[in-house]
């Protein structure tokens, strides 16, 4: 389900800016907040009722009326030449399945140090969920003076399992854009696996003729080069294949129920690596084996 929205939030107020170091306290989250919050609805990272949220999100939940309560969870500053983006994963009461409760919210700080909201970007969280350090997580690309597209990684946890891909956000003359991250690799699609109660899980039918990636972690946008870097462990074509035999038995879920059409992949076959990214091609710099 893909859904976002463009442009400046019309009704936050005159100017849609706030001075972070004047009218808010020194946390980014606090600021997002009073960006998308009335004072009255406002509790520290929480807001109770959000202004402008997704109305395609909000008619999911006809119940919840207009009232859309939002919790930003942690904020991540990236540094783009002349333009210091904040990118904040939230959980709201107004998302579903599809949109893993919750998303990312994009705003803008110039060099006055105001912020500037663009808007809110459902179902994409960037998240902490190891714990690695917050540059790690976000990088910039630039692909013209007007236009730019910020990477962040994103991580998901849900009942025993893990998973984790790449979010990309573009954004073009102070609008925020619909942006796809599809990975490649040796000219073929990469695909995402996850980690189920420690066993490496994928779906065989979803992974035909490609490799399945598990984790990826540590992005940085690579020195003098218009590319990124992380790390990924991965399972090649080959283990795939070999994972996906008629004769293997599928796994179990956490209830103890086969996972008709899945794989596991053994820990011990598994690669990790250090990968370039110049969108969509992912390219090998090192290969690190893998251990537990």
């Amino acid at each position: 389900m893909k859904r976002f929205v463009v442009g400046f939030i019309a009704v936050i107020c005159a100017t849609a800016t706030a001075s972070a170091s004047n009218d808010f306290p020194t946390s980014d989250e606090s600021a997002l907040i009073r960006l998308i919050c009335k004072p009255q609805d406002t509790k520290g990272a929480t807001c109770l009722e959000a202004i402008n949220f997704p109305r395609d999100v909000q008619a999911d939940f006809p119940e919840e009326g207009t009232r859309c309560f939002v919790s930003i969870e942690r904020s991540y500053p990236i540094m783009a030449e002349n333009k210091h983006y904040i990118v904040a994963p939230y959980r709201t009461d107004c998302a579903g399945h599809p949109d893993l409760g919750g998303g990312s919210l994009l705003a803008r700080r110039d060099k006055g140090g105001s912020l500037h909201f663009l808007g809110y970007w459902p179902g994409k969280r960037a998240s902490d969920d190891d714990g690695e350090a917050l540059a790690k997580h976000c990088a910039v690309l630039k692909r013209s003076a007007k236009d730019e597209r910020l990477y962040c990684l994103s991580y998901y946890r849900s009942t025993g399992s893990a998973v984790s891909w790449l979010v990309s956000f573009g954004v073009r003359d102070g609008r925020l854009l619909s942006e796809t991250s599809d990975l490649r690799l040796d000219k073929r699609a990469l695909v995402a696996g996850s980690v189920d109660m420690g066993a490496y899980t994928f779906t065989c039918d979803d992974a035909r003729g490609k490799s399945v990636y598990f984790r990826l972690s540590h992005l940085v946008r690579r020195h003098s080069s218009p590319a990124l870097e992380f790390t990924m462990i991965y399972a090649d074509v080959t283990t795939v294949r070999r994972a996906c035999r008629p004769q293997q038995a599928w796994p179990l879920d956490v209830k103890g129920r086969p996972i008709v059409g899945a794989a596991n992949v053994p820990a011990t076959e598994l690669h990790s690596g250090r990968f370039g990214f110049k969108p969509p091609i992912v390219f090998q710099l090192s290969d690190d084996g893998y251990h537990q």
